[in-house]
């Protein structure tokens, strides 16, 4: 019988404190694993850097204005380092000992939450024994959609104190009335796009699972009109992130400036429910939809490599896809290049 996929995300969205234990992700196998063949790499690098005629070429790439020029520096740059035979292998190489060992190497990644991990792998894994054809073809659907539209690593980069160069609880510190608002109306209007859009795709894969499980219907899930508000009920899941999302869209949320940052307040009204955050709430609900996301998506690229009755084959394939991307990268003239700017 499959998990109850409502505790499993209940259970991370409940959690006080997100951060604890991540940075115990990484583990010691994972980085003896890679050691040899990085530090193989490493030493390359270090030689290569020490060449006068890339020292020169660097100094140009940090004294050119034009964007264009800079990108033509560094794409030879680049190409150059990659010139060398063993070079190339080394980096396959380690392309290669991730391939093979992916879900170690998802397991350290100081970004997931790994109980998170087990327990969606395992839940989709138990329905996947009975409806393995099913489930692939969902999670193939999923993957080919994420890269149509505006997806999840999109709108992040889209955020505009994610943009600036410093921590952005300096930057909310420092910031006069009219920046704090800026920057935390824009940082509040893409997370409410997030919950709206990646979070609420990825919750409805989930309730198909749960349907497919049950032996149910759940192709009128597809329809585009469905809200997170919805979709959270069905799941039985907590409401607050679509009190989020509705306060946000309908711009019933409220932003206090105190003398310290501490102290600030974010208030949102949705119907007749106020919810008063602190910036340290707000944030952490923030990050707890993000952990949540990435860790889905790798479970979603594991499961797929899974489902895969030519793992080897797939594995073999991407390095081989790798491979000729480089040769062809090394290959390529200035020409070639500025070509290829041009059809972006």
């Amino acid at each position: 019988m499959a998990l109850n996929i409502s505790r499993i995300i209940n259970l991370f969205f409940k959690k006080n404190n997100i951060f604890e234990n991540l940075e115990e992700n990484i583990d010691d196998k994972i980085k003896q694993m890679f050691e040899p063949t990085y530090n193989k790499l490493k030493s390359k690098f270090i030689i290569w850097k020490k060449d006068p005629q890339i020292i020169k070429r660097l100094e140009l790439l940090n004294n050119v204005n034009s964007n264009l020029e800079r990108y033509k520096i560094g794409y030879e740059i680049i190409q150059n380092f990659l010139l060398d035979e063993t070079t190339r292998e080394l980096i396959l190489n380690i392309l290669e000992i991730l391939l093979y060992n992916i879900e170690e190497i998802i397991l350290s990644v100081p970004i997931i939450d790994k109980t998170l991990y087990k327990s969606l792998t395992k839940f989709i894994k138990a329905i996947s024994i009975n409806n393995a054809i099913k489930t692939k073809e969902i999670v193939v659907s999923f993957g080919s959609n994420f890269f149509k539209g505006i997806n999840f690593f999109t709108i992040i980069d889209s955020i505009l104190i994610f943009q600036e160069k410093k921590e952005f609880e300096e930057i909310l510190e420092n910031a006069n009335k009219h920046e704090y608002k800026k920057y935390m109306s824009d940082w509040t209007l893409k997370y409410a796009q997030i919950i709206e859009g990646p979070l609420k795709n990825a919750l409805l894969l989930l309730l198909k699972l749960k349907y497919i499980s049950w032996g149910k219907r759940y192709n009128y899930l597809d329809k585009r009109d469905l809200s997170i508000g919805y979709v959270l009920n069905k799941v039985n899941a907590d409401s607050l992130l679509a009190n989020y999302r509705n306060s946000i869209f309908h711009q019933n949320l409220y932003l206090t400036k105190e003398h310290e940052i501490k102290h600030n307040k974010i208030i949102l009204f949705d119907r007749e429910k106020q919810i008063i955050l602190s910036l340290e709430d707000y944030i952490n609900d923030f990050y707890k939809v993000i952990i949540f996301l990435i860790t889905f998506y790798l479970v979603l690229f594991k499961i797929y490599l899974d489902l895969s009755v030519q793992l080897k084959q797939i594995i073999e394939k991407i390095l081989f896809s790798a491979k000729e991307y480089i040769d062809r990268f090394i290959s390529n003239s200035n020409e070639d290049f500025f070509n290829f700017l041009d059809k972006i």
